[in-house]
């Protein structure tokens, strides 16, 4: 199934659209083949087949990533497909920088995928035991030039031309034609004038957006949280039924929210969802005797989260400690703390492993079910107390937010 292993890079291009091709082949023509410093050389033009997919709660694009199966092939007829996880960093001054986790694999079964080890384990890491479902297509026609080396075959950037049509499940098209220039062993200051003098004989502009944005456009899909935005509007004279499920919801939200990040390995997003299941935590040990009964019921499954949350994090503030106070220790000293920030190490992978688990588990999937369900229809569900509250302002509350 798999070819080799995974591949982690960091993706520098710029991206221009074009309302043709013409001028930029044109240009690119003109240039001499034979410089002082470099020189222009054709590659084989592609055909690319890009498939989509995330899942249904879009858990892969709300932690960062698009995640993409590609089926290439050149003009030689050779075939191949390659697994991308690419992030979705917007560009900076006209550049994207972007890191891809890469993988050749046999066949085109995104499932199959999913079951192996290498990226395989990188996509569980982030759906966890969800689906993933195709999204949209795109078709690429890409004619490639590579800019050498004057005097050996060291390749600096690729420049492509590309004509792609992006088509939804809906049977709704759209036309993109781009032109990008791609950094291999070159900085992007060493390509600057290049791309200059590309961009303006060739009348082209930044995108105004990726393609997977068009294409997400194209098929008419929203990514969104799993929990519809409503209002968490706290105001002195509301009923105390009204300011529970509006506290309730707001850090049961920042949970969700955070979750996708949690997956994808950030350290601030441990801390900031172990900091939400405190204050849900706090906040139901406060209601006790007045809550609705369906949120009192999670107080179990919500400790369990903290600790496991609390695990990853002590390795966290560990290893920065770590970090931090040994940037100013000789070499030697350095070196004779390395066994211990691998142990750190070590223990934060066992620690985020059995975190991994437990947001998998039926334990913690069925309490966020549930927990949604109950927020569907707030007044019918949230089991007002018979005694209703007055007087709590907003400023008794907000202490919350400082633990």
């Amino acid at each position: 199934m798999v070819n080799k292993n995974v591949e982690k890079n960091t993706e520098q291009e710029w991206q221009f659209s074009a309302t043709g091709l013409d001028a930029a082949r044109a240009w690119l023509a003109a240039q001499p083949h034979e410089s002082t410093d470099r020189r222009l050389t054709i590659r084989p033009t592609l055909t690319l087949t890009d498939t989509y997919y995330d899942s249904p709660d879009w858990m892969i694009f709300r932690a960062g990533f698009a995640l993409r199966m590609r089926r290439e092939r050149a003009d030689a007829g050779l075939e191949q497909t390659e697994i991308t996880l690419k992030s979705l960093n917007a560009p900076r001054n006209g550049i994207a920088h972007r890191t891809e986790f890469s993988q050749r694999i046999d066949g085109a079964d995104m499932d199959a995928v999913v079951g192996t080890t290498g990226i395989g384990e990188r996509i569980r890491e982030l759906i966890g035991e969800r689906t993933l479902t195709p999204l949209f297509k795109a078709n690429t026609r890409r004619e490639r030039q590579q800019l050498l080396e004057a005097d050996s075959d060291l390749a600096l950037a690729e420049v492509d031309l590309d004509e792609t049509s992006i088509e939804a499940p809906s049977g709704v098209s759209q036309q993109l034609k781009r032109v990008e220039v791609e950094c291999i062993n070159a900085t992007p200051a060493a390509l600057e004038t290049f791309v200059t003098r590309l961009r303006d004989a060739a009348h082209l502009e930044p995108v105004a957006m990726s393609k997977f944005s068009a294409g997400l456009q194209a098929a008419g899909l929203h990514p969104a949280g799993q929990l519809e935005p409503a209002s968490l509007e706290i105001t002195a004279s509301q009923p105390f039924a009204d300011t529970q499920f509006a506290l309730l919801r707001r850090y049961f939200a920042a949970v969700l929210e955070k979750e996708p990040l949690v997956r994808a390995g950030s350290a601030a997003a441990v801390h900031e969802m172990r900091v939400a299941t405190r204050h849900l935590d706090v906040l139901l040990r406060l209601f006790s005797g007045y809550g609705p009964r369906w949120a009192l019921a999670a107080r179990g499954t919500l400790r369990a989260l903290i600790k496991s949350l609390g695990a990853v994090r002590d390795c966290d503030v560990q290893l920065e400690y770590l970090h931090g106070s040994s940037a100013a220790l000789p070499a030697a000293d350095r070196a004779a703390i390395e066994p211990l920030r691998e142990r750190l190490l070590q223990q934060r992978a066992q620690a985020r492993a059995r975190l991994l688990h437990l947001l998998d588990s039926n334990r913690t999937r069925s309490w966020v079910a549930h927990w949604l369900e109950q927020q569907v229809d707030p007044e019918a569900k949230i089991g007002r107390p018979r005694q209703i509250y007055t007087g709590y302002a907003e400023r008794d509350y907000k202490s919350f937010d400082q633990r």
